[in-house]
């Protein structure tokens, strides 16, 4: 692989995947929760 002749674009592109896969866990845990509390997933509490 050649080096990145724009870092800041790179850098760019690695935050936005660490905030898509930080969102994504987020939304796992609040959408686990939520069907924890309607009975639904009893083994996710």
């Amino acid at each position: 692989m050649k080096p990145a002749k724009d870092p800041v674009r790179a850098l760019i592109k690695a935050s936005v995947i660490v905030v898509l896969v930080v969102a994504a866990i987020i939304g796992l845990f609040v959408f686990g929760f939520h069907e924890c509390q309607s009975g639904r997933l009893m083994w996710a509490c």
